[in-house]
């Protein structure tokens, strides 16, 4: 059995994202957060928010989910989001 890591679900989430919202889930992974993103990109932080609810919809259309939905929708297969890339959903 192969491992999935952090970097193979950004790789995987990216792909389906659009340009903006690629660039955002890379500074999250990089750890920088919502206000030095919205600095970075001279936007509001809500609109950063919006860009990560996006990101968080399109990560649970895949299947990859954060560990707290568990809790919230028990027996739902899904590819549970291991490691480091929790923080970014």
């Amino acid at each position: 059995m192969s491992e999935v890591n952090a970097h193979d679900i950004v790789l995987l989430l990216s792909a389906r994202l659009k340009p903006r919202e690629q660039s955002i889930l890379g500074w999250l992974a990089d750890g920088l957060g919502t206000s030095e993103i919205a600095n970075l990109l001279h936007i509001s932080h809500q609109a950063v928010n919006q860009h990560r609810r996006n990101i968080a919809s399109v990560a649970i259309k895949i299947g990859i989910v954060p560990h707290h939905a568990h809790s919230i929708a028990p027996g739902k297969e899904t590819l549970q989001n291991p490691g480091a890339a929790s923080h970014l959903l």
